[in-house]
């Protein structure tokens, strides 16, 4: 352990002129001076080399490197991690800025924790203006999570990771690392790869003003890959990548045993189905044209995700196997229930009527035996387990009571029943 270990600091950048030098000089102004600027310029043709020219003229901690032409965004991300030789290391965007004490409190956490790989802080959204705002809400992934039994569910539920991917990373680890590579959100597998090794510092204090700059898919896919046939991969089904480099990195991490792996990836498959809808509604629109003129339910997208992912076949092999598991449809394979006879049982047998799916029974403890919904009989917990068959059950209020009963009578998420958020106006999350 050092009292003043050496931080590195890479910028990549290219065309950042109009909010370069103030980014730069957040950094050079840092509370912690040990620091090394390591700048990649990717060929800019704007002001961005006088810039950086000049600011190293006067601070002899900048090393200025321009490349004869632009390497592409991924590659200039990784030459400035290859550059440097601290024992820290985090990336800066020219057009984002740190508070004073950013490096200072990021070092003394990890110095703390020798088992952190990284250590991030609360993050400011700014706008062109240089004005804090709200793009949407937003949830740390914090520490504690990484405690949790599915801090792989955790991790998946939140979208992106902007507290970490420019918050602090011991250099070693990340060199180790995959580090960021022409695939669709490259930063996020990469800190998701880098939490399977070590734990997670977070500075709860607002010290990272991130400029909020959304892009299209293609737009992104674009900027990420250097050659077409990395932007072709990508842009035809990104979400697709995604999840399948997600389960590549559970197999491949030393964290877990062959059967945790196994267990690993079927709940992360399940979490973010549940949880994780930034990830599995843009699936769904890639997933869609292989199953026309289905309703795409959670038993038929397990299925689905179970045979590419968890089974490694081709989408081909996959759609097939689907299909001669889940049918076209669910109720032409699986009789359907609701359970829960009040009002939000009444919203989903709506929602079940809007898209043609045949209700049979609702099931519901707390109701007197005898009574019906819509014609239909309201089974209790007793005639419901007294059913040859299992049918295919829609909970439609979210209580623990509800998901315990139906995992001891042997039912398994998404395969036999799903719960249905009443308040959302589409059926199954989709």
């Amino acid at each position: 352990m050092s009292d003043n270990p050496l931080v590195s600091i890479g910028v990549p950048v290219f065309n950042g002129a109009k909010t370069l030098e103030k980014s730069l000089r957040a950094i050079l102004d840092q509370e912690y001076k040990n620091i090394e600027v390591i700048i990649s310029d990717n060929a800019s043709t704007d002001a961005t080399a006088q810039i950086c020219q000049s600011l190293q003229a006067r601070d002899h901690r900048i090393q200025y490197v321009r490349n004869k032409t632009n390497m592409g965004m991924a590659n200039n991300f990784n030459a400035v991690v290859h550059r440097s030789q601290g024992k820290y290391f985090m990336w800066s965007a020219h057009d984002d800025y740190r508070d004073a004490s950013f490096i200072a409190k990021c070092v003394k956490q990890l110095e703390s924790n020798e088992r952190a790989v990284i250590c991030g802080s609360y993050v400011a959204f700014i706008n062109e203006e240089g004005q804090k705002f709200d793009p949407r809400p937003y949830h740390y992934f914090r520490p504690q999570d990484m405690n949790s039994s599915d801090f792989i569910r955790s991790y998946l539920a939140r979208y992106g990771c902007y507290e970490m991917i420019y918050g602090m990373f011991r250099l070693q680890n990340l060199k180790a690392s995959m580090m960021i590579q022409e695939v669709f959100c490259p930063d996020y597998l990469m800190c998701f790869q880098l939490l399977l090794q070590g734990e997670l510092e977070l500075v709860e204090e607002e010290l990272l003003y991130y400029k909020w700059n959304p892009k299209t898919v293609d737009h992104y896919a674009r900027e990420v890959a250097q050659d077409d046939q990395a932007y072709e991969a990508m842009a035809a089904a990104p979400f697709s990548q995604l999840i399948g480099n997600f389960v590549k990195l559970v197999t491949e991490s030393p964290r877990f045993s062959e059967v945790e792996k196994a267990s690993e990836k079927e709940k992360m498959i399940q979490g973010m189905l549940e949880e994780a809808s930034h990830i599995i509604t843009p699936f769904i629109e890639e997933v869609k044209p292989y199953f026309p003129q289905t309703l795409l339910s959670p038993p038929l997208l397990y299925a689905f995700c179970e045979a590419r992912y968890l089974q490694g076949k081709t989408i081909e092999e996959a759609v097939a196997a689907t299909k001669a598991s889940c049918g076209v449809s669910l109720a032409d394979v699986r009789e359907v229930y609701i359970w829960g006879a009040g009002m939000q049982g009444i919203t989903v047998y709506s929602l079940c009527q809007r898209y043609r799916v045949n209700i049979v029974a609702y099931v519901d403890p707390l109701m007197p035996a005898g009574l019906t919904r819509h014609q239909l009989p309201v089974y209790s917990l007793t005639d419901f387990q007294a059913l040859q068959e299992k049918p295919f059950v829609i909970v439609a209020e979210q209580v623990r009571e509800a998901e315990q009963q139906l995992n001891q009578l042997g039912y398994k998420k998404f395969k036999d029943y799903y719960i249905q958020d009443s308040t959302k106006p589409f059926l199954f999350g989709c």
